[in-house]
């Protein structure tokens, strides 16, 4: 399938490409110098696109921006249409669960909950993940503690 309505590409740590390919419900991985991709985050094979429902640990739903870890061993993805973030853990590979999430699609704009993140940036050095809540119309950041964020003030 081609890409859909992508959102945003990340360079890896080989000068690899991920490309967020929205509009399909995937996030692609290309090596260096190659036009064909080898993971699909956000589906079981290659070539499925669409979004599951219910929401899985290893699908996605218009998954819309997010960022890796300076060493590329972590991956944040704002999982826009199931209202979450995503923590995947290298090694990547197609199909795999994320190591955790945050956010809830049945709970109202709180401190650990989102109505559409478009993106997700974590800052190593104070634990913080930050996130822009479209929808929320705020950019919400908090500590990470247990695999659950934290509100601003911790």
């Amino acid at each position: 399938h081609n890409i859909s309505v992508s959102q945003k590409i990340l360079i890896g740590c080989r000068n690899d490409l991920w490309v967020f390919d929205t509009g399909n419900s995937r996030i692609l991985h290309f090596n260096e110098n190659s036009t064909t991709p080898d993971v699909s985050l956000g589906q079981v094979d290659l070539t499925t696109v669409g979004a599951k429902s219910p929401a899985t640990a290893s699908s996605l739903r218009n998954p819309f921006g997010g960022t890796l870890s300076s060493d590329c061993s972590e991956f944040w993805v704002a999982d826009s249409g199931n209202q979450r973030i995503l923590h995947f853990s290298a090694p990547f590979t197609t199909g795999m669960n994320a190591t955790f999430q945050i956010g809830n699609a049945s709970l109202p704009a709180g401190p650990s909950s989102f109505n559409k993140p478009t993106n997700a940036l974590f800052d190593p050095k104070s634990n913080r993940v930050y996130v822009c809540d479209m929808w929320g119309h705020r950019v919400i950041g908090g500590r990470i503690y247990n695999t659950t964020l934290k509100s601003p003030s911790n």
